[in-house]
């Protein structure tokens, strides 16, 4: 087990910058995305990718480069000319001519990323936290302090969903709150097989070696070359990885299934700071009247 890291708004970081791909096909929310790219989907009265920039800068990043896709040039045009400065980002761009899985997007960031450790941030991922950015910063002081070749960001969850997610391996005894050093991370394992119950939450610390680390890994049975495998070979049999925790109050919000859209398009809509009274007693009607009609609420 590692010492926690500390929090304080004082500590700064070399850290200023983050690759976000944002590539892929969005193929489980068509009909929407033939029109629109998930990343772009609004979230309560934001977009998906507001969320995600917000974070990026509470959390110290000045420079993003956005993996995209020519097939969704939506995206280019509201960062450029939507958006602009306002985000306090600095925007760049690479193409990343056909989705072959979130290693081979990091190839395009190679030379834009230079020497320097950078911050992975997946697109279609809002990381719901107060203050914005904290599980962030946390991953970065945690990847600054121990030294290690990456970090990476994860969340606890229920035995039976660990087959859809990378699952990370601890050297030890883990605490729910407390950064700790891993050996693997094992993609979608059987649910018997996982090594632990906590799976990567879409935030990563990485280092420049990753690059050669992806070329030397082979893809996946879909074709794709992903970053837990290359990490894989990157690490061989020393624990120079550490995982941060999301604590309490903090959780990871997929846009990437209709399941997942649609429950953080009601929980916006609950806590919108204007309408979120009247849409609550709106849905608590809504709840009387499945009840009434014999339907079991959460089934």
């Amino acid at each position: 087990m590692i010492a926690p890291t500390e929090t304080s708004e004082a500590v700064s970081s070399s850290i200023t910058r983050a690759v976000v791909p944002v590539a892929g096909q969005g193929s489980r929310l068509r009909p929407l995305t033939h029109l629109l790219p998930k990343e772009l989907l609004p979230v309560g009265r934001k977009l998906v990718l507001d969320y995600v920039m917000e974070e990026l800068h509470a959390a110290g990043i000045r420079e993003a480069l956005f993996v995209i896709s020519p097939r969704k040039p939506q995206i280019r045009t509201y960062l450029e000319e939507i958006v602009g400065a306002s985000t306090g980002l600095h925007f760049a761009f690479a193409v990343q001519e056909e989705p072959k899985g979130s290693g081979d997007a990091l190839l395009y960031a190679a030379e834009w990323v230079g020497a320097q450790p950078f911050v992975v941030a997946f697109g279609d991922c809002i990381l719901d936290s107060s203050p914005v950015g904290a599980p962030l910063k946390r991953l970065i002081q945690a990847f600054e302090q121990h030294r290690v070749e990456a970090a990476v960001l994860v969340e606890e969850v229920e035995r039976e969903r660990l087959s859809r997610y990378g699952v990370v391996a601890p050297v030890e005894t883990v605490s729910q709150a407390t950064p700790f050093l891993i050996r693997d991370i094992i993609e979608k394992p059987a649910v018997d097989a996982a090594p632990s119950s906590f799976v990567v939450a879409a935030r990563w610390i990485l280092k420049p070696t990753i690059f050669e680390a992806i070329r030397r890994s082979s893809p996946d049975p879909r074709g794709e070359w992903n970053i837990p495998d290359a990490l894989h070979h990157l690490l061989g049999s020393q624990p120079r990885a550490v995982a941060v925790p999301l604590l309490e109050g903090e959780a990871r919000r997929d846009i990437g299934s209709w399941g997942s859209f649609l429950m953080e398009t009601v929980r916006s809509a609950m806590n919108d700071p204007e309408y979120g009274a009247q849409i609550r007693r709106v849905a608590a009607k809504e709840l009387t009247r499945f009840s009434d009609s014999g339907i079991v609420v959460g089934k």
